[in-house]
C-alpha cells in the first residue's frame, strides 16, 4: 500500500516505503533524520560527515528504536569528539520531534494506537516537527522559543508530557517536585542531582559520661525537591586539615606539669589534698626557678624572661647572651576543616518549555538559600540544605553513585548568583521573553567535616570516597 506524501520529506525508496526522510539545521550542523513510521524507529545522520566528504554524504549517528534504546553508528566517537555532548543532546532533541511528526502525518491509525504505547510516542499524533526551522528544511518545523507561530495546545501538552517521561525514567516522585535540564535529555548522560532537604537542629545526645553531636548525614530530615543538572568541567575535590605553631618554653612547662598533677589528682575526688599540691608543687617550681637549681642557664633564662615582662621590652635574652629560649617549635594539630564546592553551569533554552524549566530552577535555588522568617518575626530559621550526588549511567543505571568522584555531604548553598547576559549583550526569545543563556554560579559548602571513619562506613567504602 502506497504511503501518504508528506511536504518536505523524502518517501521514494521502493523498497523501504515505511521510511521517511527529511533534513534539518541545528546549531550551525545539517543533519538527516529517517524515521520509520510504522515500527517508530528514527536514525540521525550528520550530513557531509567529518573533514571534505561530499556534501550528499551522510553519517550515522545513532539510531533509536521506539522503546527508546540507542545504538551509537559508525560516526557517533568522531561527532563527540569534534562536537560534544551538548550538541548531540540538541540533535536528539530536534530528532526525536522530527519523527514525532511525520509519524503524526504517515503512520495509519493502528500504528499510532502501537506507537502511543511506547516511551517515545506516547503522543506522536499531536507532536510538531523541530522548533528550529531554516531554509530547505522541513516547512512543517515549529518555530523557536517566543517565534511568532502559534503551537497548539495539543503540541504544549505532548511535550509536558515528555518531560514528565523523562522525569519519571530517574525518579518515582511526582514530575512537579522534580527539575530537570534539559528537560528531555534524550543521551542521558551522566548528569549531578542536586536534593534539596529540609535543615534539622543537630540538638544534643546526652549520655551518663559523653555530650554529642548527631552529624547532618544521619539527621532525619524531609526531601523538598531534586534538581538534574548535566555535570559541567572544572570538577575539583580539596581536602585540608588545620595544623598550627605550638610552642611551649621551659618556664611554662614546669609550671604546667604541676597544674597537669594537680587536676589529674582532683579527677580522683580528693579535691583539698589536690589543693594543698598545687600550692606547694607552685612554691616549689617557683623557688627552683629562682634559684636557678645549679643551672646558669636557667638562672639567665629567668632573669632576661622577667625583666622583659616587666618592662616590656622584647629581645633582652639575644642581647645579653646572643640567643633565644627554646618553645620547642612544633606543628600541632588544631582540628578539621569544612569544604567549599563551586559549580558553573551554562543553560541555553531550546524551547518554551525549556525556560520555563529554567526559570523554575533558578527560584528554587533563590529561595532554598534564603532563610525563613518566623511568624512573630522575632527568630530566623535556618535555610534549606543541598545533597548533592555525581550520577553515573555507564550500566544502565540512573541513581549509582559515580566510581571515578568524589562524594560530597549534605552541603548548604553559601553563594548563588546568575549572569542573566554571558555574552556581553541583552538578548531574548521574541514573544517569550526568556534570556537566550543564563549562566548560574554556586558554592556550597558541607556541614560536617570529613573523618577517616568516614572511609570506612557504608557509603565512604564506595568508588573514590569522600
Amino acid at each position: 500500500m502506497a504511503r501518504k506524501q508528506v511536504p518536505g520529506w523524502n518517501n521514494i525508496n521502493l523498497n523501504k516505503p515505511d521510511e521517511y526522510s527529511s533534513e534539518f539545521l541545528v546549531d550551525g550542523n545539517r543533519y538527516a533524520n529517517v524515521t520509520n513510521v510504522a515500527t517508530g524507529q528514527r536514525q540521525l545522520f550528520l550530513v557531509s560527515g567529518f573533514g571534505g566528504t561530499p556534501l550528499t554524504q551522510r553519517t550515522l549517528i545513532t539510531s533509536t528504536t521506539a522503546s527508546g534504546a540507542i545504538t551509537q553508528g559508525e560516526g557517533y566517537d568522531d561527532f563527540i569528539r569534534v562536537y560534544g555532548q551538548d550538541k548531540l543532546i540538541n540533535a536528539e532533541i530536534n530528532n526525536k520531534k522530527q519523527s514525532q511528526f511525520v509519524i503524526s502525518q504517515a503512520s495509519t491509525a493502528s500504528e499510532k494506537v502501537d506507537l502511543a504505547k511506547t516511551s517515545q510516542y506516547q503522543s506522536s499524533s499531536g507532536n510538531t516537527a523541530p522548533q528550529q526551522d531554516s531554509p530547505g528544511t522541513n516547512p512543517a518545523a515549529a518555530p523557536t522559543p517566543g517565534a511568532s507561530t502559534t503551537v497548539s495546545q495539543e503540541t504544549i501538552a505532548a511535550g509536558q508530557e515528555a518531560q514528565q517521561s523523562v522525569t519519571r525514567d530517574i525518579s518515582s516522585e511526582k514530575s512537579d517536585e522534580d527539575l530537570r535540564y534539559p528537560i528531555n535529555n534524550v543521551y542521558q548522560g551522566d548528569f549531578i542531582e542536586i536534593e534539596m532537604r529540609t535543615y534539622q537542629k543537630s540538638g544534643f545526645q546526652t549520655g551518663t559520661d559523653t555530650l554529642t553531636v548527631t552529624r547532618m548525614e544521619d539527621r532525619e530530615y524531609t526531601r523538598l525537591r531534586r534538581i538534574y543538572l548535566p555535570i559541567q568541567s572544572g570538577i575539583v575535590d580539596s581536602i585540608s586539615v588545620d595544623w598550627g605553631n605550638g610552642e611551649l618554653n621551659p618556664i611554662t612547662a614546669q609550671f604546667a606539669n604541676v597544674a597537669y598533677g594537680t587536676l589529674t589528682q582532683a579527677g580522683t575526688g580528693d579535691g583539698f589534698a589536690a589543693a594543698k599540691t598545687f600550692g606547694f608543687g607552685i612554691q616549689e617550681v617557683a623557688d627552683k626557678l629562682l634559684k636557678g637549681n645549679g643551672n646558669a642557664d636557667m638562672q639567665k633564662l629567668l632573669v632576661n624572661y622577667f625583666t622583659e615582662q616587666a618592662v616590656g621590652t622584647p629581645g633582652l635574652l639575644s642581647r645579653s647572651i646572643g640567643g633565644a629560649i627554646n618553645n620547642n617549635l612544633e606543628l600541632l594539630f588544631n582540628g578539621p576543616t569544612l569544604r567549599s564546592f563551586t559549580f558553573n553551569f551554562k543553560l541555553t533554552p531550546r524551547e518554551p518549555l525549556e525556560a520555563q524549566a529554567i526559570k523554575k530552577i533558578i527560584r528554587v535555588f533563590k529561595q532554598g538559600m534564603s532563610p525563613q522568617l518566623s511568624k512573630s518575626g522575632l527568630f530566623l530559621s535556618a535555610p534549606n540544605v543541598f545533597k548533592l550526588k555525581y550520577v553515573y549511567t555507564g550500566k544502565g543505571s540512573l541513581t549509582e553513585d559515580h566510581p571515578y568522584l568524589n562524594k560530597i555531604k549534605v552541603a548548604a548553598l553559601r553563594d548563588f548568583s546568575v549572569n542573566y547576559t554571558p555574552d556581553g549583550n541583552y538578548m531574548t526569545y521574541n514573544g517569550e521573553g526568556s534570556m537566550t543563556q543564563y549562566d548560574l554560579s554556586m558554592t556550597f559548602g558541607e556541614i560536617d567535616p570529613v573523618y577517616a571513619d568516614d572511609y570506612t562506613d557504608k557509603q565512604g567504602k564506595e568508588g573514590m570516597g569522600w
